[in-house]
């Protein structure tokens, strides 16, 4: 700790290239304020940190909540908001993330602690092995962030993100604590139900597509689709197999995953678009996958031409819908939709004779 409020050349330069390596912004104008403590200027005069760590405080949580909710949230098919991770989880989350244990080990990573600038009295109750003072620094260092920067919205959200190390948290947090056992390919149709019964979700609804529709693939098998929809959650996500039973299994999973965030253990989790059959593979939107006896093998990302992103008016969602009218995701054929795509297709096609 210091007892003087300037900074030596080396130690500023340690402030300034860590603090820019983690948050991506550096207040130069307002470092040694948000590093002095009431008890040097109370001592000697001059400004403290503690507006600083009152701003920082409230920019610390509304940023944190912000980015839970832009990962964990969506819109369900009645265009209401909801959390697809219960919200006592989120909670938890938010309150582990902000807490001043969590923000002191920050601090304590980063070394600042010891250029705090601080009286006689926090140098005798050695307030820099303890966890407030520390987790008031952090505060204070956001705070002055948010003041430089006229409360930017990218710079700041940039420096929660960073300082609070937020991806890798998040995963942490996610795979330890709330990730259950039953969260798996073999026993997704399970939970979902069993998530629904205890009111976290609605009902999951399987709607199958046999071959009279989708045909047999190369060999001979039929081609059976599934789509799982979580409608209270604005999930629908849909998988085509050679049986009913691997179709329901792995659609089931897919939006388990997508509804509580965990990661997926077979590829990139892949949000609201379906899945197709095409040259002798499972086609999605964005990805070509193979489901055989060892689960989901997600291949590469890739564009699917078979059908369009196109708006379903009775449904109120987007959905991949063949120029026919035939829905992918709802399994039948629909007749309110928007066929602009196709019509532009058709309207480009003319215009190249």
């Amino acid at each position: 700790m210091k007892q003087t409020n300037e900074f030596r050349p080396k130690e500023l330069a340690h402030i300034q290239k860590t603090l820019f390596e983690k948050a991506g912004y550096v207040p130069r104008a307002s470092l040694n304020q948000a590093f002095t403590r009431s008890s040097y200027s109370s001592q000697y005069g001059g400004r403290d940190n503690e507006e600083l760590e009152f701003i920082g405080d409230s920019v610390l949580n509304f940023y944190v909540v912000k980015i839970l909710t832009d990962r964990f949230g969506s819109r369900d098919n009645d265009h209401y908001f909801c959390i697809r991770l219960n919200y006592h989880k989120i909670d938890q989350l938010k309150k582990q993330l902000v807490s001043n244990e969590n923000l002191a080990r920050i601090i304590d990573e980063l070394e600042f602690a010891q250029y705090l600038i601080v009286g006689k009295t926090d140098i005798q109750n050695e307030i820099d092995k303890q966890i407030k003072p520390k987790a008031d620094l952090f505060e204070a260092i956001l705070g002055a962030i948010a003041v430089q920067s006229r409360f930017d919205e990218e710079i700041v959200e940039k420096a929660v993100v960073g300082m609070l190390s937020m991806d890798s948290v998040i995963n942490d947090i996610i795979n330890t604590e709330y990730r259950p056992a039953g969260y798996t390919l073999e026993n997704a149709i399970t939970t979902l139900k069993e998530l629904a019964e205890h009111g976290e979700i609605s009902m999951p609804e399987y709607r199958l597509t046999g071959p009279e529709y989708l045909g047999y693939d190369k060999d001979g098998n039929p081609i059976w689709g599934c789509n799982c929809v979580i409608s209270n959650a604005g999930i629908s996500l849909g998988v085509l197999a050679n049986s009913k039973k691997k179709a329901k299994k792995a659609a089931a999973y897919l939006a388990l995953i997508q509804y509580s965030g965990y990661p997926n253990e077979y590829g990139p989790n892949i949000r609201d678009i379906s899945w197709s059959y095409k040259n002798g593979k499972i086609v999605q939107g964005m990805a070509e996958v193979q489901i055989n006896s060892n689960g989901m093998k997600i291949i590469e990302r890739c564009k699917c031409n078979m059908a369009k992103w196109c708006f379903n008016y009775d449904s109120g969602n987007y959905e991949y819908i063949e120029k026919d009218g035939f829905s992918i995701d709802q399994g039948e054929y629909v007749y309110n939709w928007d066929d602009s795509e196709y019509k532009n297709d058709d309207d480009n096609d003319e215009d190249d004779f």
